[in-house]
């Protein structure tokens, strides 16, 4: 996870998740203000940036029971299924000309 409140952060799109989205398991993370909304609906995010915040959203999610793991995985799969590399490239394409004004 990237701090939000570290300058430059705002345009960091953290492309580990691309990688880790596909496994199908709980994703800790903080969300940047470059990140697209819908990731917030695909993370777990603590409360607040803080070390207590996340070990209570890791002990939130360890005690997640299967039905909900399942439905979790249910949900990533069905993300990952429309989501690619390529796709991403083409919004970071589509988004760059905002960076330049």
């Amino acid at each position: 996870p990237r701090p939000s409140y570290v300058p430059g952060n705002e345009f960091n799109f953290p492309s580990k998740l691309l990688a880790y989205l596909p496994y199908e398991k709980p994703i800790i993370s903080s969300i940047t203000p470059g990140m697209h909304p819908l990731y917030r609906e695909l993370l777990f995010v603590p409360e607040e940036e803080t070390a207590s915040s996340f070990s209570t959203t890791m002990l939130h999610v360890a005690s997640l029971s299967s039905f909900d793991t399942k439905l979790y995985a249910d949900k990533i799969r069905k993300y990952v299924a429309h989501k690619t590399w390529q796709y991403e490239a083409t919004r970071f394409i589509d988004f760059f000309p905002e960076l330049l004004k």
